[in-house]
């Protein structure tokens, strides 16, 4: 191999290391890129969730209140057994007496929810 032909070998490698490796860092920085969009929209994301959380929690804070108001405070906790469909029947059942004309102390309080029925695991049934 000549001189000439040895540089020309050694120039065309060089070329393609060189395009290699800018490719290579363009590659990077539009991963670096994307990734930093990423996480900008990770974040908004995490922003938004914890203002619906902020907006949940506060709704029911105010429906609490209003419920506290109208029910009293000796009324039922959520539970499975007492719903949201439950308070908005005992509430329509209280405004309805109001618009009647009755005072609040003459309007019945609500029937308190079923108790839960539990089963003990290691009962024997139906005769076995």
């Amino acid at each position: 191999m000549t001189q000439a032909q040895s540089y020309e070998a050694w120039r065309i490698t060089y070329q393609t290391d060189e395009q290699a490796a800018r490719s290579a860092f363009d590659t990077a920085e539009m991963l670096r890129q994307e990734l930093l969009e990423s996480r900008a929209a990770i974040t908004s994301l995490e922003r938004d969730v914890s203002q619906a959380l902020t907006e949940r929690d506060d709704a029911t804070d105010f429906i609490d209140k209003i419920l506290d108001e109208v029910l009293g405070q000796n009324r039922h906790e959520w539970t499975s057994a007492y719903e949201w469909s439950d308070a908005l029947a005992d509430v329509e059942l209280k405004m309805a007496a109001l618009k009647a004309g009755k005072c609040l102390h003459q309007i019945a309080e609500p029937a308190a929810p079923p108790p839960l029925q539990t089963t003990p695991s290691n009962e024997v049934r139906d005769g076995q």
